[in-house]
């Protein structure tokens, strides 16, 4: 049975106070404030390599996705919240260095479906209708 952070018994309120988070320190009290029961279950070795399936692409409209499963032991809900969270808190320090800048590769997630692309296109996740996140592929230059 996947975990659900406590933060989810709280989406609403998590929300709009990750909506408010613009600054390194913002985003820090806001991880100290939510993220208090980490490290969260892990997924067992089988359990892996079942959500990964064969490895085969999942090709859509000419896009390419691939499958991308996380090891903490998650509801997909929780997994598209955290990941969200993540992208914000990024965002937030280093506000100069956004996926795509500075030439920077983008790989375009869904943290709820697992998969992810690495080419432009469509905003949307093919498997759940969500935004995909723009996730920087390198680090932020310093």
């Amino acid at each position: 049975m996947p975990f659900e952070p406590a933060f989810m018994s709280r989406l609403e309120a998590f929300q709009a106070e990750l909506a408010e988070v613009r600054a390194p320190a913002g985003w820090m009290a806001f991880r100290a404030r939510w993220f208090t029961d980490l490290p969260w279950p892990r997924r067992t070795p089988e359990a892996l390599a079942a959500a990964r399936g064969d490895g085969a692409p999942w090709v859509v409209a000419g896009r390419t996705f691939r499958r991308a499963p996380l090891p903490d032991d998650l509801t997909p809900e929780a997994r598209y919240a955290y990941f969200s969270a993540l992208a914000r808190g990024f965002a937030a320090m280093y506000p100069h260095d956004a996926p795509g800048t500075g030439g920077s590769a983008v790989r375009h997630h869904c943290p709820a479906c697992e998969l992810f692309s690495d080419e432009p296109g469509d905003p949307t996740c093919p498997g759940c209708g969500r935004p995909l996140l723009a996730m920087r592929l390198a680090p932020p230059a310093r």
